[in-house]
């Protein structure tokens, strides 16, 4: 049975007269094969169907002809040996062809035209639609979530280029939307329309605002954007009561194809508070008494939205008569410690500077998953507020990631 072929490699098609287009393919030869006597190129308008099939002998490019206007096309090539044995498909490539309008060199002639038009237009598709198919005159393109990454190797006259532009659009050929990037060789595309098809053209310009004509056209298949990820941890809420005792809440939020906006922290359906700046953390206290279901929400910078697991904390009844003070759900710069993670002069151990309320306990706990802390130290803060602690773990037993978090006893 003979074997895979090689890469198949299509030209820019062209319209070869007023009626047809035309396209050479090219490919390479299987070097494999000894006994191949010559090729076929199957095509058509379906992906995976091909209506034609041109045999071309044992030769390694053809000239398609009389393909339709406009069109997009499939094609995939196949070998065979003396015996009549054909190797399998190989791997299918697509092609469309130009649209073919007609003109005319006659100067007088489109004059007169112009001069006898009474009011309607003359369709270039030549179907009787003024506005064709949708896909000569510009229009708004569809948005969403999706994003692309688009790069592109650099005009090789760099001393005169100063800038490139990206036009797009969601049919061939057509390309209402445009981007100035500057003098850079990549870009992210934002707001578009998901699992849908887009073609794009690049163009260079240098300082006096000239134009190049643009690149071959190239086509995407933009993909949904994902939504965040987040992970809720409690600190502390053990025994405590709507007049006493608090708990912290911490948010360690995500998003890989883009960035975090916003946590929202709610006591079942309520809103506590809104983060917008990292840690997205909460200090909690005054809920009522009984089982409250704790849980937090992040935002993406496209809407996206992802709820963490729920965290359940037992709030006990209070001796004498409740507080009628509203709840403090928001964070205090005085009360909640900030920490801040260096290296000591030694270059290797961790040193932690832990910033909190001058003359409060503070511990200060490790981690390897986030799930499992262990307490490595408990100082107190000076007049200033400041206690600077550093890793008791021998050098030769830190592992290689690690967190830490300080808690108010």
């Amino acid at each position: 049975m003979l074997g895979l072929l090689g890469t198949i490699a299509v030209s820019a098609p062209v319209a070869s007269s007023l009626e047809a287009a035309e396209v050479e393919v090219a490919w390479n030869a299987n070097p494999s094969e000894e006994n191949v006597a010559g090729y076929r190129l199957h095509y058509g308008i379906t992906s995976g169907h091909y209506e034609n099939t041109d045999d071309v002998g044992n030769a390694s490019s053809a000239v398609i002809t009389n393909l339709g206007d406009d069109s997009r096309y499939f094609i995939a090539l196949t070998a065979y040996n003396q015996d009549g044995l054909e190797s399998d498909f190989s791997e299918e490539f697509e092609f469309t062809t130009p649209a073919i309008s007609e003109e005319t060199d006659d100067d007088d002639s489109e004059e007169e035209t112009d001069e006898s038009n009474d009011g309607s237009e003359t369709n270039p598709d030549g179907d009787g639609n003024e506005d064709g198919d949708g896909t000569e005159a510009e229009g708004e393109l569809p948005t969403g979530n999706a994003t692309a990454d688009l790069i592109w190797n650099a005009n090789p006259e760099t001393d005169g280029v100063a800038g490139y532009r990206l036009y797009y659009g969601t049919a061939s050929g057509s390309y209402p939307a445009m981007l100035d990037m500057g003098n850079t060789t990549s870009v992210t595309v934002t707001g578009l329309a998901e699992n849908t098809a887009y073609f794009v053209v690049l163009t260079a310009y240098n300082d006096e605002g000239m134009e190049s004509a643009p690149s071959e056209e190239f086509q995407f298949l933009s993909s949904q954007n994902l939504p965040p990820k987040i992970i809720l941890t409690k600190i502390g809420g053990e025994g405590i009561t709507p007049t006493s005792g608090s708990l912290i809440l911490l948010a360690t939020a995500r998003d890989e194809d883009g960035h975090i906006s916003q946590v929202d922290f709610y006591d079942g359906t309520r809103l506590l508070h809104s983060d917008v700046d990292f840690p997205y953390a909460l200090r909690v206290s005054g809920l009522g008494a009984g089982i409250h279901q704790l849980h937090a929400v992040a935002i993406d910078n496209f809407g996206n939205e992802a709820e963490s697991d729920a965290v359940s904390v037992q709030v006990a009844a209070a001796s004498a008569l409740p507080d009628t003070t509203p709840p403090d759900t928001a964070l205090s710069e005085k009360t909640l410690p900030t920490l801040t993670l260096s290296l000591s002069p030694n270059g290797k151990t961790p040193l932690l500077t832990v910033t909190a309320t001058p003359g409060s306990r503070v511990r200060l706990e490790a981690s390897e998953n986030l799930s499992d802390w262990d307490l490595i130290a408990e100082s107190s803060a000076d007049d200033l507020g400041n206690v600077e602690i550093t890793d008791p773990t021998p050098e030769e037993e830190l592992p290689g990631r690690r967190f830490y978090r300080v808690v108010n006893p």
